[in-house]
């Protein structure tokens, strides 16, 4: 199934201007192992896999050949994390103790050979997890615990994001700091996420919207009120524009927004339901992962042109995006 996706829809009183971002040149069905009803996915930085949930766990699947490799039973994909170069993920397993209380720990998985690592044992206390340069970090009560990954080529040494009790905490230097970017007006944050050179956050704020700002806070930009953010590249962020009825989600669309908040643009078609997008940013490629609460399970994939603006010269080139439908 091809559908041209061309039309830029400006959202009544969102913000101050619409513009094209991001071309949107077709969008096709993505094959999905039989059975498999996916509920939310995770790109890879090439988008060529994407960790699925799927019911029975979370799951590495293949886009090119529709083959599904187990994770784990028990995972999630909650701040799941890719090294740069998509060979391992980093996520949460958790588990219930005799008292029912339950704990969660840190894994990382080879997409080459299926093995799994635990970063950080069982705990009630795990605030984020991030690659940074060849170790893997779990950030547990504010602190960094470090696992060295022999089998992976460095990455850009970065700060790793979590969420401790609504807080919003950024740890570098093994040294963990709250922010605070909205003061009183916020106590409460969700969804934060670094931008590829690892200069800026995205994040919800709970009753507030999407933001971005510096890593200490600094130059608080509003992008309307969005959830789940990511960032598309350094200068774009994309998340969801949804609603409900108090029980269901009954629209939702992916919405790219210029990073300083001037600039928006709706991604996805009025009959789409698309839920918490998820970015493939190597080389600029692009993702969205996505559900649909009134369709079968389904994969979509959006062929994007990607137009930065912000670039010296004009940056264009056709990929094949992903958005799963649920």
């Amino acid at each position: 199934m091809k559908k041209s996706l061309l039309t830029v829809l400006a959202l009544g009183g969102f913000l101050s201007a619409s513009a094209q971002l991001v071309e949107v040149a077709g969008v096709e069905k993505v094959a999905l192992p039989e059975g498999v009803r996916v509920v939310q996915a995770v790109l890879s930085p090439d988008g060529s896999n994407a960790v699925i949930t799927t019911g029975n766990g979370i799951a590495m699947l293949n886009l090119a050949t529709a083959q599904a490799l187990p994770i784990s039973e028990n995972g999630s994909i909650s701040n799941l994390q890719f090294t740069a170069d998509g060979s391992k993920v980093m996520f949460r397993e958790s588990s219930v103790d005799a008292n029912h209380r339950r704990f969660t720990a840190v894994k990382t998985f080879n997409a080459a050979n299926g093995a799994v690592a635990t970063v950080a044992e069982p705990s009630r206390a795990v605030q984020g997890m991030g690659f940074t340069g060849a170790d893997a970090v779990a950030v547990n009560a504010g602190k960094a615990k470090a696992k060295r990954l022999s089998d992976v080529e460095p990455q850009a040494v970065l700060p790793v994001l979590s969420i401790n009790r609504g807080d919003l905490c950024v740890t570098a230097a093994g040294k963990t700091t709250v922010l605070n970017p909205l003061g009183d007006k916020a106590n409460s944050y969700l969804w934060p996420s670094l931008s590829p050179d690892g200069k800026r956050i995205c994040f919800y704020a709970v009753g507030c919207g999407a933001y971005t700002c510096n890593l200490d806070g600094s130059d608080l930009k509003s992008l309307g009120m969005l959830r789940a953010p990511r960032w598309l590249d350094n200068n774009i962020v994309v998340a969801m524009d949804d609603k409900d009825n108090g029980y269901v989600t009954v629209e939702s669309a992916v919405i790219a927004v210029k990073a300083d908040g001037s600039v928006n643009q709706r991604l996805t078609t009025a009959d789409q339901v698309a839920l918490f997008p998820s970015t493939a940013t190597a080389d600029y490629d692009t993702g969205f992962c996505a559900e649909n609460v009134d369709a079968d399970s389904l994969g979509i994939a959006l062929n994007l042109n990607l137009r930065n603006a912000c670039r010296s010269k004009e940056f264009k080139k056709e990929f094949t995006d992903f958005v799963i439908l649920n």
